[in-house]
């Protein structure tokens, strides 16, 4: 079904929607749809709650949360030793070598958005964005395979090259994570939009919240919505976090020690639930793009934020 009336009456809904609301303005409290149970909103459930023996399994199943869950022990390890010499210390960076391994396709993995067909989604300033994050991601992860080299023995250290490898690694991290979190910003800002927009739409009569069809169609579409929306936030402070990290890294934001190893625990933890959240499946985005008019649903953003060093 969708909606039952002229769209016309939803311009004066939304000048309408910010004040109260009559009994004949939310029928939805008072119709027998109302007594259906919502659809479950699987990603705030799974944010809201601690992974199970049997979640951490399939996350640790995969190369990316076998990286993100030892770089959350690495900084553990260096918050608790404070940045100060000594085993804690030693266990940390051990802990970061052991990391490497996981990376070695992520140069190739990185550049897969501007090698499929038709090149990066999106158009105009997002389209750039997939651009800069996908180039500045390359050159991190290649630029941190140079480094490892030379911490193995493989390649001398004094040298310059070494020296612009560990900036630009640094660089590109900041930059990437920057991209990320400032395209995901958009897509929160788009999906918020939707739903505020499904909203409008009810209080304008456009659905039949009588009919349980038309009740159960318009829960089903918001809570997409909202799962979507709950993803790109998690992506923003993913994104966000890692910049920051890396431009302490990069010596350019002064961050004491043990702020940016609490700052490293917590960028891990995200991570993880990144992964874990990426066995949920995406709700159908064009049937909800139909339900909200003009409105542009997001593009799925589930664990896209790349690794921290």
């Amino acid at each position: 079904m969708g909606p039952s009336k002229d769209a016309s009456s939803l311009d004066n809904a939304e000048a309408d929607a910010s004040g109260s609301e009559s009994a004949s303005s939310s029928p939805a409290s008072s119709s027998p749809a109302s007594a259906r149970p919502a659809p479950e909103n699987r990603v705030l459930k799974r944010i809201l709650s601690v992974p199970s023996v049997k979640d951490m399994s399939d996350v640790l199943s995969v190369a990316d949360g076998k990286d993100r869950a030892v770089g959350l022990l690495q900084y553990v390890a260096l918050f608790a030793s404070g940045g100060r010499p000594g085993p804690l210390t030693s266990i940390g960076l051990g802990l970061n070598d052991a990391r490497r391994p996981f990376r070695l396709y992520k140069p190739v993995e990185s550049m897969l958005p501007l090698l499929r067909r038709g090149g990066p989604r999106g158009e105009g300033a997002m389209r750039a964005l997939e651009i800069v994050k996908a180039c500045s991601m390359t050159a991190y992860v290649a630029c941190d395979h140079v480094v490892w080299a030379g911490q193995v023995g493989a390649l001398r250290q004094d040298t310059a090259m070494m020296r612009w490898a560990r900036r630009v690694s640094f660089g590109g991290w900041a930059t990437g994570a920057a991209a990320m979190a400032a395209a995901k910003t958009v897509d929160l800002a788009r999906e918020l939009s939707a739903r505020y927009r499904l909203d409008v739409e009810r209080r304008a009569g456009l659905w039949n919240v009588d009919d349980p069809t038309d009740a159960d169609e318009w829960a089903r579409r918001a809570t997409g919505v909202e799962e979507r929306a709950y993803r790109a936030g998690l992506d923003v402070a993913s994104g966000a976090t890692q910049a920051l990290v890396a431009l302490a890294l990069l010596g350019a934001v002064p961050v004491e020690k043990r702020k940016l190893s609490a700052l490293g625990m917590l960028m891990s933890l995200v991570g993880i639930y990144q992964v874990w959240l990426g066995s949920i499946p995406a709700e159908d985005e064009e049937t909800n793009e139909r339900s909200i008019g003009e409105g542009e649903s997001a593009e799925e953003g589930g664990g896209e934020a790349k690794k921290s060093l």
